[in-house]
């Protein structure tokens, strides 16, 4: 009963574009969340009932920002922000790392 819509125009240049989440209701769609990003995942945790959504957004290529969104009063609400860094190691190592530094941020 949810639908997930994205578009491919009004994108930033790392390829973040509009995102919107929708539930069907029997008077129609209600938009749940709207957001930015390059995409999202669907987390195995609830809040009041809904899966709670992360979506991803590139500040650069190897930097995410992620937000977590929480269903809350008829709507998905911003918890929580991170940051994912996939860059080199402080030593200066020149690899990319196989899974990100994560690390929270605050939420603005």
């Amino acid at each position: 009963s949810e639908v997930v819509a994205q578009v491919q125009h009004f994108c930033s240049p790392t390829g973040n574009c509009p995102l919107w989440f929708f539930r069907r209701t029997p008077h129609g769609y209600k938009l749940l969340l709207n957001a930015i990003g390059q995409g999202f995942t669907v987390q195995k945790t609830t809040t009041n009932g809904f899966n709670d959504l992360v979506v991803n957004m590139h500040s650069s290529a190897t930097d995410q920002w992620l937000k977590v969104y929480r269903y809350a009063s008829g709507r998905y609400w911003r918890g929580a922000c991170y940051d994912a860094d996939w860059g080199p190691l402080e030593n200066g190592g020149a690899h990319q790392l196989k899974e990100p530094r994560i690390t929270p941020t605050p939420c603005n």
